[in-house]
């Protein structure tokens, strides 16, 4: 679980010699693997900031699932289930298995793209743990906290807020007292290791952010090796010159976003996988090939792909994997491979996730109605008719229930999934769209289970409070994230003469945060359309309720601000961005201080869907024209900086 065995990057290695080991001892765990892949998988647990795999008893008796393990401070360790997985073939669960074991092989990758010595600090930690017994309680609980936001985040960083860097609530001696007592029960780490990573680990102003967004020289991620925002940019604009385009004559727009860039002797170039990480690309390759013998004819072939960008690294081939597997559906699916930008400073390199899952039929009928009309919603939409889609291919959409989450998916929590992000191939081959319940139900439960309903009760008027009771059961947040991702995402075309463009390419280190503004607002502008509350997905009253939630949320998220002035994860801002857009143009929001307290309050419900569709309209603008001014100007106006009064109270 905490070793780590990648070779040392100067190391010169024979791959040929390499797979000829591991083949042989892939060889002897495969009879192991026959007789153990079902329990293997049937379960899972995740943490809300931490996601790991841990067997236990599966609930055959019918009987309430307990869906909260753990609290560790204002950690919740959550449950998840995978209820309905027992129903499927001995083949689909040797296809899920295999998928499985490839997801998990890649995991490394991760951490070492989030920084430099993440891999070293994680072993050090879990073994802290693992051989800690002895440890003082307290001590050895403020330790597993840390351990688990690290592992939750593959680094010491807030991804999920500024990209700060988490401090520990304990001192270099307090952990250096710890390891002394795991070393004396066997652990085995080097003290003057400990001592090599004393700054990263403790010092507030080393290496402060993870992510500065548009500056390589102030982030520490692992993307590029010491090299300057300017020497980035003229790489990829000579890069991009080079012609990089499909058989049918679209530019690739995912250059790079594979690699590592690095700097040698002044000469810069890039790093594939392969020969960064050889021997994680050869568990992956290998379990992806025993997965191809379980798969469906048209996986096999989009497997294919993806095992030869996985070894090869070709864009290329990326693009045909897109291309085949957005149009399929099946019931065990995956997405393996490095697939979105949130922690590139650069909007260009995709970190590596892996995702397993199987499909839940009732959540998906639900979404089948939204596919069913996605032109409605799109001729409906309030921006320019020029910018305005024609379906030529239904989305793909299903709901799912996850097997594991690793890598960058591994950060609780994924609501909803669109792929692939490539404009391209979304309006020339249409997309895929996924709403995850498991995780959900994990989530909302497990809360419950744990704290009770305190929250909309601590920010909500007694008169919003007594109204939400009467829809406990809502779907409300279902349909909007099935709207986000299938209409939102899914939705809305580059203008004339900008096709083949890639706009997150070209509007840069705003781009994110942008394109999940306007997803949310799709998802806000289609819940109160008259034709969503005939169709029966939602009633006008639970849209409401949708509403005043999403302004809510602004509130609540501010307590995982403590220190923090800016929000740069893209989804927490996207959500700011919309709220406080709304507040500065419309009278429809307003803020009210009730004892003391501060509520934000939703008084015009049509009014804020106005306010929606005006913000709505001028983003799809800017990203169809590729106005990277006018990203820029909503992002730092509405977007990015919080409200510090708001966040101390």
């Amino acid at each position: 679980l905490f070793e780590y065995k990648f070779l040392p990057r100067n190391l010169a290695h024979n791959k040929t010699d390499l797979r000829r080991g591991f083949m042989k001892q892939m060889k002897v765990l495969n009879e192991k693997v026959r007789s153990n892949y079902l329990q293997c998988i049937s379960y899972f647990i995740f943490v809300l900031m931490f996601i790991g795999l841990i067997p236990f008893s599966a609930n055959s008796q019918g009987n309430e699932h307990k869906y909260y393990d753990e609290i560790i401070n204002d950690l919740i360790v959550y449950r998840a289930h995978a209820d309905g997985f027992e129903k499927f073939s001995e083949r689909e669960k040797k296809l899920a298995y295999y998928l499985y074991k490839a997801a998990i092989a890649g995991r490394d990758m991760y951490f070492d793209e989030m920084h430099k010595d993440s891999l070293a600090i994680r072993t050090l930690l879990g073994k802290t743990l693992t051989y800690g017994k002895n440890i003082d309680e307290k001590l050895y609980d403020d330790i597993k906290y840390y351990t688990y936001l690290f592992y939750n985040f593959g680094c010491n960083y807030n991804l999920n807020t500024d990209f700060s860097k988490i401090l520990p609530p304990f001192s270099f001696y307090n952990l250096k007292y710890a390891v002394d007592i795991a070393n004396q029960n066997g652990a085995d780490i080097d003290i003057n290791e400990l001592s090599s990573y004393a700054k990263v680990i403790f010092d507030p102003d080393y290496e402060p952010y993870l992510k500065v967004s548009n500056n390589t020289e102030k982030s520490a991620g692992n993307f590029y090796s010491g090299i300057r925002t300017s020497e980035v940019n003229d790489f990829y604009n000579y890069y991009m010159g080079i012609t990089h385009f499909d058989e049918e004559g679209n530019l690739l727009g995912e250059i790079g976003l594979n690699t590592r860039l690095v700097k040698e002797r002044g000469k810069i170039f890039e790093q594939l996988p392969d020969e960064l990480y050889p021997i994680a690309i050869q568990k992956m390759v290998y379990y992806l090939e025993k997965a191809q013998k379980y798969a469906s004819t048209n996986q096999k072939e989009y497997l294919e792909s993806l095992i030869k960008y996985l070894e090869g690294g070709d864009v290329y081939d990326w693009h045909l994997f897109n291309k085949k597997w957005a149009t399929d559906e099946v019931d065990i699916d995956f997405m393996i491979g490095f697939v979105e930008v949130y922690e590139d400073p650069m909007n260009r390199k995709g970190s590596y996730e892996g995702i397993v899952h199987f499909i839940d039929e009732e959540g998906t009928k639900r979404q089948q109605l939204i596919v069913d009309n996605a032109q409605y919603y799109e001729d409906n939409a309030p921006w320019d008719d020029k910018y305005k889609k024609v379906w030529k291919k239904l989305p793909v959409a299903k709901t799912i229930n996850i097997l594991t989450e690793t890598g960058a998916a591994q950060t609780c929590c994924i609501a909803g999934i669109n792929l692939p992000n490539e404009q391209y191939l979304r309006e020339k081959y249409g997309s895929k769209n996924v709403a995850i319940k498991n995780t959900g139900d994990a989530i909302d439960k497990g809360f419950k289970q744990a704290y009770g309903d305190f929250s909309s009760g601590e920010f909500s008027l007694p008169e919003e409070r007594e109204e939400a009771k009467k829809y406990k059961d809502n779907k409300g947040f279902d349909a909007f994230v099935d709207f986000h991702e299938i209409t939102g995402h899914g939705g809305g075309k580059m203008a004339p003469g900008n096709e083949g463009i890639s706009p997150d390419v070209a509007i840069g280190g705003y781009f994110n945060t942008l394109e999940e503004c306007r997803a949310n607002s799709v998802g806000l502008w289609n819940l109160l359309d008259p034709k969503t509350h005939e169709l029966g997905l939602v009633s006008r009253e639970v849209a409401e309720l949708e509403y005043r939630g999403f302004v809510r949320g602004v509130l609540t998220m501010l307590r995982n601000f403590p220190d923090a002035n800016e929000i740069v994860e893209a989804h927490r801002a996207s959500e700011n961005l919309i709220v406080r857009y709304i507040m500065a143009n419309t009278d429809s929001i307003v803020q009210k201080v009730v004892e003391g307290k501060t509520y934000f309050v939703v008084n015009d419900i049509d009014g804020m869907r106005k306010g929606v569709g005006d913000l709505l309209a001028e983003i799809q603008r800017i990203k169809s024209e590729v106005d990277p001014a006018g990203a820029k100007f909503l992002v730092e106006t509405y977007g990015r900086y919080l409200d510090k009064n708001l966040r101390d109270e």
